[in-house]
């Protein structure tokens, strides 16, 4: 039987309708709605005083900056016992999922469905809520976009389901869209392809092409001979000289850009209770996060799920990498300022996990300084990953993976790993042939998930990290730490190159002058934070209590500040504005503490340091 060439475009649409029945409605969920412009940790109560009314289906809400909580109550059927249960939530905006109180996920384009338990107990109540956000309107941010969606037109709310997966049915979608990358991914001479569209033509003579149209009944066995079709094709194996990817889930959240320092800690949230529903479903899944600034926020704002996250670092399984506070620019910030992301970020960690990052990771940042290296190695960090000097617009950097040397002879491994993307043949095939020098390296690693508020990893990427482990045709893959991954290379390739000095990015260079005042008021709070460290020494010598807690306070909200986003004035004007109101308050507090400790210095007691403390 030859192949007809259409078959692959054919199969695409057979997955999609098939994804489409991957769940069933077990039943509709009744729902509240009230708007408001807070922003609430937990379901609001009768204390925030909200106009609550029915929610039905086509309910038209939202506008800039205003946010949506929904919330109803559900008894399980009998035909929901023992079953995995899951939630569909259509409710126009980013969302985050509460049951009984604790935040379980997150609903956007990428998570529609997510697991509200995993045993259902027949007859058992569950309280639900949402929190839905509808966004602002930003004109103009982004080049390459003529016309942006104004949440000022509101949003629609389309109800709230309780459903159960078909897994026959989720299986036979995960088995075809990885034959199915693979059969792009391969060269189209290859035997190994043509035999899987030979068989692939068979599935698709074999399955309704017409689901939808078709009784549940009539449809739904065929699935089983479909998949026996497949099988023997994802159980070929590589040959020894496949290279290997190592895979991990990841979401790079920007501290600001688009959106406040307010949004993003919810943006945290959302993705951070998302990833540990999927740990709870997927036992292979491992998840890196970066910023300790982030985590601090989910410690303060979401005990629940800060707790659940450290479960996870004790068992290994959430690894806290990364080593800064926040992820900032290299290039303004001070080598004072580098030194205290640094310290603050790796104590921080190791006093909540008893963890210490080995690898600065630093993905979106704008160019890395020829200091950092020496810095590094003084924190104890051995490796670094980005993925932005492939952003170059002129000159492509000569070497994905190499020794990264500083001015003072300091080195450390270096690698330009791979972000935002899915675990599957395609894209696998795609980023090992991006490697240049396969002479000497035969591995890159790959962090798959949505970031800057897309939820991080979704089920079907960890479905499809099943099937592509040994797949042939495929690079290997394995679920690896940022940290192993670096240490096997380390271990194992020999020969790599290196690179002495400044990583340079072709690119973003106006973010070096641009809004000038952010500029200065960084660099006069590094100043004034060094002249009030000063000070309060030399008082401290003369018997002064030293004010370690409001130092690192200033310190804390000047390294956020100096985040790639922030810094380089790339964000919207909201964080722009904020930037410059956050330094003014900064060099005031730092300007206070350096009186104080001077007026200790110079002889005053005591209780007049401490007194002083109402300047602040």
């Amino acid at each position: 039987m030859l192949t007809e060439r259409k078959s692959p475009s054919k199969l695409e649409q057979i997955e999609q309708r098939y994804t489409a029945l991957r769940f069933e409605r077990l039943a509709d969920i009744p729902m509240q709605m009230a708007e408001t412009l807070e922003h609430f940790r937990q379901e609001p109560g009768p204390e925030a005083n909200l106009a609550w009314q029915p929610a039905a289906p086509g309910l038209k809400w939202g506008d800039n900056w205003v946010s949506a909580w929904f919330r109803g109550d559900i008894t399980l059927p009998e035909s929901a016992g023992g079953r995995r249960l899951f939630v569909r939530a259509q409710t126009g905006g980013e969302t985050l999922f509460f049951v009984d109180g604790c935040p379980r996920g997150v609903f956007d384009d990428n998570h529609p469905v997510v697991m509200m338990a995993s045993h259902g107990v027949a007859g058992r109540s569950y309280r639900l809520a949402f929190e839905a956000y509808a966004g602002h309107f930003i004109p103009g941010v982004m080049p390459a976009e003529r016309k942006q969606p104004d949440p000022s037109k509101s949003r629609t709310f389309n109800g709230i389901e309780l459903v159960l997966e078909r897994e026959d049915v989720s299986g036979f979608v995960f088995d075809l869209k990885v034959l199915r990358q693979l059969v792009k991914a391969l060269d189209e001479h290859s035997l190994r392809r043509n035999r899987v569209l030979r068989e692939l033509a068979c599935v698709f003579a074999l399955v309704d092409a017409m689901p939808d149209e078709a009784p549940e009944a009539q449809w739904r066995p065929k699935l089983a001979q479909a998949r026996a079709i497949m099988r023997p094709l994802l159980e070929c194996r590589n040959g020894s000289t496949a290279p290997f990817m190592g895979i991990i889930g990841h979401s790079h959240i920007d501290t600001a850009w688009l959106w406040p320092l307010e949004e993003t800690w919810r943006k945290c949230a959302r993705t951070f209770s998302s990833v540990i529903n999927l740990m709870e479903q997927y036992p292979e899944f491992l998840f890196m996060q970066s910023a300790p600034c982030h985590t601090d926020v989910i410690r303060r704002e979401y005990p629940w799920l800060f707790d659940r996250i450290r479960d996870m670092v004790a068992v290994g399984r959430w690894e806290p990498n990364g080593a800064m506070w926040v992820e900032p620019d290299c290039n303004l910030a001070s080598g004072e300022a580098l030194v205290r992301q640094l310290l603050v970020g790796q104590r921080a960690t190791r006093e909540w996990f008893g963890y210490t990052a080995d690898t600065l990771w630093m993905p979106d940042v704008f160019g890395y300084s020829a200091a950092l290296p020496q810095l590094l190695r003084q924190a104890g960090v051995r490796f670094f990953c980005t993925t932005k000097i492939a952003w170059n617009d002129t000159t492509r950097f000569p070497y994905d993976t190499f020794t990264w040397k500083g001015i003072d002879g300091s080195s450390v491994l270096a690698h330009f790993n791979a972000i935002h993307c899915w675990p599957d043949p395609e894209t696998l095939t795609a980023q090992w042939n991006w490697v240049q020098h396969k002479d000497v390296q035969d591995r890159r690693l790959c962090a798959y998930g949505f970031g800057d508020g897309g939820g991080g990893p979704m089920a079907e990427m960890i479905e499809v990290s099943r099937r592509v482990a040994d797949l042939e045709g495929c690079p290997r893959t394995r679920h690896t730490t940022v940290g192993r991954f670096m240490q096997g290379i380390a271990d194992e390739l020999q020969d790599l190159p290196d690179h002495h000095g400044e990583l340079y990015l072709e690119g973003h260079r106006g973010t070096l002058t641009s809004i000038g005042a952010i500029k200065r008021g960084n660099r006069v709070c590094e100043l004034a934070l060094r002249d009030a460290e000063l000070a309060c020494t030399l008082a401290a010598l003369r018997g002064a209590a030293y004010p370690a807690a409001a130092l690192l306070e200033q310190w804390k909200l000047l390294l956020v500040n100096q985040f790639h986003d922030i810094l380089p004035g790339s964000s919207i004007a909201e964080v722009n504005d904020k930037a410059l109101e956050t330094f003014a308050g900064i060099e005031t507090a730092s300007r206070a503490l350096t009186t104080v400790a001077a007026r200790a210095s110079v002889g005053g007691t005591t209780a007049e340091v401490e007194a002083g403390g109402a300047l602040l």
